[in-house]
Order: structure tokens, then sequence, then C-alpha cells
């Protein structure tokens, strides 16, 4: 059997206007519904929560690895600095112990002067007794082992040797 295109069209408008069989809400079907929705949302909400702490954990990360290049930075400023100033402390040390030797050198040197200007006058002044014993010659009678020789004009005599003797010594040296 066939139908007509008319059958088929009135029967689709009349299947249209009937109002169609109302189905029964099923609790049970509600349940699940709603817990789906739950489990969706509390699934979305993880999501989110995990997303925000991988976010964090990122900007923590970039902070850390800037503050560690800060850090190695100022380590390496602080070396710099203690090696400045260790290498100045060294360097005040060599000078200030140079500055001693130079005052130690000074002061030896002006020891031997000294003690080289005692010498020439020691040996300066044996030279003059040497000269001074070569040329006196006591005046008759003014010996030394004579004790019977008058000690004034033995004196006076002395006396006027010594004084040309002196004079003589001077213009020579």
């Amino acid at each position: 059997m066939q139908l007509d295109k008319d059958d088929i069209r009135s029967y689709e408008q009349r299947k249209y206007f009937d109002s169609p069989e109302k189905k029964e809400v099923n609790p049970l079907s509600i349940f699940f519904a709603v817990l789906a929705a739950i489990l969706v949302s509390w699934l979305i909400r993880e999501a989110y929560l995990e997303w925000q702490v991988r976010q964090a954990v990122e900007v923590f990360n970039q902070q850390m690895q800037i503050i560690n290049a800060q850090s190695q930075q100022q380590i390496q400023n602080i070396q710099l600095q203690s090696e400045a100033i260790r290498a100045k402390a060294e360097e005040d040390a060599r000078a200030k112990a140079e500055e001693l030797r130079q005052q130690k050198l000074a002061a030896q040197q002006l020891d031997n002067e000294k003690r080289n200007a005692i010498d020439a006058a020691i040996d300066e002044r044996i030279k003059k007794e040497e000269a001074w014993t070569e040329t006196y010659k006591p005046v008759k009678g003014c010996e030394k082992d004579n004790p019977n020789r008058d000690a004034i004009k033995c004196g006076n005599d002395y006396a006027k040797a010594h004084r040309q003797f002196e004079a003589s010594w001077a213009a020579n040296n």
C-alpha cells in the first residue's frame, strides 16, 4: 500500500498540531544531571586553581632567578671590593715597610757618618799628638828625667812651643 502525498502531508500537519506525549521526569535522572553539573563545575574550578598555582610558581621562579642573579652580582662586587681593600692594605704595608727601611738606612748612615767623624777626629788628634811629640824637644835642663828642673821656666817654654806648633798645624791643615 502506498500513501499519497496528501495523506502524508495531512499526517505531518496533524502530528505538528497534536501535542506530544508528556514524559515523566525521573528523579534519578535529575540527580545524575545535577551530579554531572557539580562534577563538571568542580573539575573546571580545579583546573582553574591548578592554572593559578602554575602561574604563581612560574612568577616565583622568575623572581628567584632575578634574586639569585642579583645575589651573585653582589657577591662579585663584595669580592672585588675586598680584593681592592686587600691589595691596598698590602701596598700600604709595603710602603710602610719601605719607609721604615729607608729610615733605618738613614739612621745607620747617620751613625756611620758620626763614627767616621769621630774616628777622623781621633786620627787627627793622634796625628797631632805624634807630630807634637816628634817636633817638641825640651830645652836643656827641662828633660823629664831631670829632677832639678825649673818648673816655671820649663812650663813657659813648653807653652810657647805648643802655641807655635798649634799655629803651624792650623796653617798646614
